[in-house]
């Protein structure tokens, strides 16, 4: 049997009324769903920003001392390339063969390479930060010539090579040159003895027992904390200078040019400026001492 039409509007009317009331019910309720959910969210950006916060001031911390633990307590134009890295040594026992052995052009050529940048430009600046007072050479093109200490103690170590193997590197010397050679030698015993105690290398070496021999030998697998030196080569290479025996490029500001033949000798070493203490006498040395070795 059909409803009647009014009671359908009332119906109607009853339901727009429930929604009405619902709707204004629920208003309350998803306003606080809201502010809970914006306060969750607050807190939890509170917490990533906090999280984000003391990670940066971490990692920060960490590269300071870092940093200052690896800082150079001396000025080097060659700091900011300076990097570090682990390295495991060569495990043989027998020698270098690349540098060191039976004299050979390999070897020669081998040296040669290495010492490439034995010498290089200093800029003013550079030469500034040396709080010596000592007469600095100065290049034709204005700027001083200097050396790494690592290339000088690689300079020792060659110097050695070739002591070794005088009769091949040095025959017939003067009595004088065999003199000034034993000290050349000696003194870069002595560079070399101070620059390995100077690096200090901490890294442990393990003894162990070998199989034939009763005494221990040296395990070399343990890493070692060295210097890229294949960056710092290429760094030095750049400034190397590449012609300083040739005639006018060094040249002394009384005796003259300090290789007039374009090569410089064997011995590389003299007492001419060297006192009884072994210290050096410059240009400006207040008194020239005559009791030389």
């Amino acid at each position: 049997m059909a409803r009647p039409a009014f009671d359908d509007e009332e119906s109607d009317a009853e339901s727009t009324e429930t929604l009405i009331k619902h709707s204004e019910d629920c208003v309350p309720h998803l306003r606080r769903r809201r502010r809970q959910t914006r306060r969750t969210w607050r807190t939890v950006a509170v917490h990533a920003a906090a999280i984000v916060f003391y990670g940066v001031i971490a990692t920060l911390f960490t590269i300071h001392v870092n940093s200052r633990n690896r800082r150079s307590l001396i000025y080097s134009p060659a700091n900011p390339v300076v990097e570090y890295e682990n390295r495991v040594y060569s495990p043989h026992l027998k020698g270098d063969s690349e540098y060191f052995g039976r004299p050979s052009a390999e070897i020669d050529s081998n040296w040669e390479d290495l010492m490439l940048a034995s010498t290089i430009h200093l800029t003013e600046a550079d030469r500034q930060h040396h709080s010596s007072d000592l007469p600095t050479v100065q290049l034709p093109d204005g700027t001083y010539a200097g050396q790494l200490m690592v290339y000088h103690e690689l300079h020792c170590l060659k110097r050695l090579h070739q002591y070794i193997n005088a009769d091949h590197y040095f025959p017939n010397l003067t009595d004088y040159d065999r003199r000034m050679n034993k000290m050349h030698t000696e003194h870069c015993l002595g560079t070399l003895r101070q620059g390995v105690m100077c690096h200090g290398d901490v890294s442990v070496m393990p003894m162990v027992w070998g199989k034939h021999s009763r005494i221990p030998l040296g395990d070399f697998s343990s890493p070692h904390q060295c210097v890229n030196f294949g960056k710092l080569h290429a760094w030095a290479v750049q400034r190397a200078v590449t012609d300083g025996t040739e005639p006018g490029v060094l040249v002394h500001p009384v005796l003259g040019p300090s290789f007039p033949d374009g090569k410089g000798t064997k011995i590389g070493f003299g007492d001419e400026d060297i006192d009884a203490e072994g210290n050096i006498i410059t240009l400006n040395s207040p008194d020239r001492h005559e009791d030389t070795f």
